[in-house]
Order: structure tokens, then sequence, then C-alpha cells
């Protein structure tokens, strides 16, 4: 072997060495910058986990808030049903009361003057006194001429005497 050939086998060898150098070295570089790129897309990614738990924990809240809130109504509504049925009960004692109060007045009524009956007697209550247009069998005229009764200026059965009539003032 001549030292021509022992030349080239050495820059052969440098040579091989060079580029396994520089594949090595566009290989660790196409590494890197896809490490690079893999952790920017995971930093993207980490960062829109945070936003959206951001959120999810904002809504959380908001829900919460709402729930406060209807339990707040609720509860003001049972305190406020609850004034009602104080004030319904307080009025309705109100009302017995003054149902008391009446029935003793008119009891005394009824000793200071015993000749008007004021319905009392029968059992009614106060201030209802029964009138014969509220009875629909009753036979006296509610005004409509319906009914026939002599006090209305119609006649009785079996009665022929013409009598005035009460409304128009003319002979039947």
């Amino acid at each position: 072997m001549n030292t021509m050939s022992l030349v080239w086998i050495i820059v052969g060898i440098v040579v091989v060495l060079i580029i396994v150098g520089v594949i090595i070295y566009f290989a660790r570089k196409r590494n890197q910058e896809h490490a690079e790129q893999q952790r920017i897309a995971d930093k993207n990614q980490a960062a829109e986990l945070r936003q959206n738990a951001q959120k999810v924990e904002l809504d959380a809240r908001e829900n919460e808030a709402k729930a406060s809130r209807a339990r707040a109504d609720a509860e003001q509504a049972e305190v406020d049903a609850e004034r009602l049925r104080q004030e319904s009960a307080q009025r309705a004692a109100d009302a017995q009361d003054l149902r008391v109060d009446s029935n003793e007045q008119a009891r005394k009524a009824e000793t200071l003057d015993p000749t008007i009956d004021s319905g009392r007697s029968r059992g009614e209550s106060a201030g209802t006194t029964p009138r014969a247009d509220d009875d629909p069998s009753s036979p006296i005229v509610r005004g409509d001429g319906a009914a026939g009764n002599p006090r209305h200026g119609q006649s009785g059965p079996g009665e022929d005497s013409p009598q005035t009539d009460v409304t128009g003032g003319r002979d039947r």
C-alpha cells in the first residue's frame, strides 16, 4: 500500500465522519425543533385548560350564587307566608270579635226595644234578612211581573175585581 492510497483512505474516513457528523447535527437540530414545537403546543394546551378551568370555576361560583339567592328567596317566601298566615288569623279573630260585638249589640237592642223583630229569634245571621225575591218559588212579583200577587196589582186566583197596576196606574 502506498502512501497515496493510505491518504485517500484517511480522507475517505474523514469525509464519512464529517457526513455522519452533519447527519447527526441535523437530526439533533430537527429533534430539538420538534421538542420545542411540542413544548409550545403543550404550553398552549395547558393555557387553554387553565382558561377552561377558570371558566368552569366562575360558572360554578355563579351557580352557587344563584342557588344561594334562590334559597334566600325561598326563605323570604316562607317568612312572607308565615306573616300572611298570622295576619289572616288575626283578621279572622278580629272578624269573630266584631261578630260577637254585633250580636251583643243586637241582643241589647232587642232587650231595649223588643217590638222590633231583628230576625235573630229565627236563627238568622247578622245583617241578612230574608227577601221574597231571593226565593224563585215565591209568588211575589220581582219587578218583571212574572208571578202574581194581589198586593202588586194583579188579581189572585178567583178574584175578578179590577185593580190598579202599581207601575203604570192603569186598570186591568
